[in-house]
């Protein structure tokens, strides 16, 4: 199937030569609607000439400049987005698990305090009107505008403004004021301001006010000292925390007040300076938490030659003891939780750097089954310098020192004045005892049966591979970006289940993606693979695309 669209003057109108049917696809269906979906927009005010206007996709935007020159000096930008239908190409259709609570979700909010982005995610459509003036932004003067409608499933409108001014370079402030006669759980913004100001080389400060809640921070200088003051009100509660860097002195202090009691307290004496550290020794107390009781705490950090020595005492037991020699490049290390209530037992550490290996190990007690979990990391990089530059890097796992899971991975990264690339030789992944692996599994919140076909390309394996590469190319663009190349392909058990490319080097620009097992049962019919070549010419003022698929019914 051809797809020709064409436009003029900044404004794009897609051409169809069929009639568009009903599309169910995932990731793909999000690269290719933005080449071959119909526009669904609504208008922009009437009587009106804007600068630039695209009415694609349903989504309208347009911008009227106050100087063509001087884009930034001031203008009017109106928009508006299809939240809701942008939410299900990303996510796809919603379970019926959620489905069924959608009606109850307005009751549910009196339980628990939704996330923004949660609350966006149900939102129908967002139109806004931006009005801008920033001519002086260097010099932090400006002002910005803007009037939002949040359109929500029951059609209620939620309505506000949002206005951002930076007054005399030296403050900022940022309000969000709703136009509504109640604030509801599941509006997406609720009122605030926020107010930051600073004197140069003295103070900065940030203040923020909801409708319960203050936040207070102030950050100054006196002398060679730097002191964090900050109050937090919630309702009738304040929480103050203070932290002071003495330069002079080599002394930090962290304190923190609940209603005026002090709950914790630390004191931090260093010896040395950074580029030659002889000792930290800290001291004081900490409050309790949900993991350990109150107490004292005490934790010294000492070089005495090639070795490095840090030890931690807590409520008079020795929780952390490790030492490190610089010269034979050895770390050993042991953590002991026995001061916790639920995970006691400790863990040990070990790394070799002359081997070029590290070893963990985690005690039996943390586990329901009785039995010790380890990781073990070989690491063999290209460079020793630049070790995340590429190399063969090996992770094995263990229980009771049993491996039973290896992670190989062999890649290398190459970056220079042409380009950036970034090469998977493979990523190699195995088990090595099945009986293990089904043992893990049985403490997790999550079966293996779920975690595989959840998580996993075409469920579960004994042995898998992935080889890719990215390609980025710092020099040869296209009409809008630089050209890039994004390949993948995953083997499983010797056969090849799973390739996707993605190259806009060459012309036309080439998207494939191979997935079987899930075309087929998409489309009714033995299809394996699915591509898109876009052809993009542009002369002049005129814009065209030509898409040409593979599948036959793909059309706009």
């Amino acid at each position: 199937a051809v797809v020709s669209t064409q436009s003029t003057g900044g404004l794009v109108r897609f051409t169809p030569l069929k009639p568009h049917p009903a599309m169910d696809f995932k990731a793909l269906v999000c690269l290719l609607v933005f080449y071959v979906a119909q526009s669904n927009g609504a208008a922009l005010p009437t009587g009106q000439e804007l600068d630039y206007h695209f009415n694609q996709l349903g989504v309208n935007f347009g911008i009227k400049l106050d100087d063509k020159a001087v884009p930034l000096k001031g203008g009017k930008i109106y928009a508006e987005f299809p939240v809701h239908t942008i939410f299900r190409l990303i996510e796809g259709e919603p379970t019926l698990f959620k489905k069924m609570f959608i009606p109850f979700k307005e009751e549910l909010y009196m339980f628990y305090n939704p996330g923004m982005l949660e609350r966006l995610r149900d939102v129908l459509t967002v139109k806004a009107v931006i009005t801008y003036k920033g001519e002086h932004y260097k010099s932090g003067i400006f002002d910005t505008k803007i009037e939002y409608t949040f359109v929500h499933p029951d059609y209620t409108e939620e309505t506000g403004t949002i206005h951002a001014e930076g007054k005399t370079g030296t403050a900022v402030a940022l309000d969000i004021v709703s136009k509504n006669a109640e604030v509801l759980p599941k509006f997406v913004l609720h009122p605030f301001h926020i107010e930051a100001s600073f004197k140069p080389n003295t103070e900065f400060k940030v203040v923020y006010t909801a409708s319960h809640t203050t936040f207070d921070m102030t950050l100054f200088k006196e002398g060679q000292a730097f002191k964090l003051h900050t109050i937090h009100k919630h309702l009738e509660h304040e929480q103050t925390y203070d932290v002071e860097i003495n330069v002079a002195g080599k002394k930090i202090i962290f304190a923190h007040k609940e209603d005026g009691t002090e709950m914790t307290h630390l004191e931090f004496l260093i010896q040395g300076n950074i580029m030659n550290l002889k000792m930290v020794q800290m001291k004081g107390k900490l409050q309790a938490t949900r993991w350990f009781e109150a107490g004292p705490v005490e934790s010294t950090f000492m070089v005495k030659g090639n070795d490095y020595e840090f030890n931690v005492v807590f409520n008079n037991k020795e929780i952390m003891k490790s030492k490190m020699n610089v010269q034979d490049h050895m770390l050993k290390a042991k953590m002991n939780f026995d001061f916790l209530a639920e995970y006691k037992g400790t863990v040990y550490m070990d790394y070799d750097r002359a081997a070029q290996l590290f070893e963990i190990k985690f005690p039996k007690e943390w586990f329901a089954d009785k039995k010790t979990f380890g990781i073990t990391f070989n690491m063999k990089p290209i460079t020793v310098d630049h070790p995340f530059f590429g190399g063969v890097y090996i992770a094995t796992v263990l229980r009771e020192d049993v491996p039973f899971f290896r992670f190989d991975l062999d890649y290398n990264f190459i970056m220079d004045a042409a380009k950036y690339e970034l090469v998977f030789n493979h990523v190699h992944v195995e088990t090595l005892n099945a009986e293990l692996v089904d043992t893990f599994f049985y403490m997790l919140p999550i079966t293996k049966y779920n975690f595989c076909h959840k998580y996993l390309i075409n469920g579960c394996f004994g042995k898998g591979e992935f080889q890719g590469k990215i390609f980025f190319d710092r020099v040869n663009k296209n009409n809008f970006f630089n050209k890039f190349t994004i390949t993948g392909k995953v083997i499983k058990m010797e056969a090849e289940v799973f390739e996707v490319v993605i190259d806009t080097v060459p012309t036309p620009y080439h998207f494939s993606v191979f997935y079987p097992r899930v075309f087929q049962r998409m489309f009714n019919k033995p299809m394996e693979r699915i591509t898109l070549d876009v052809h993009h010419v542009i002369a002049g003022e005129d814009r065209a695309l030509t898409l040409t698929t593979n599948y036959e019914e793909m059309v706009a």
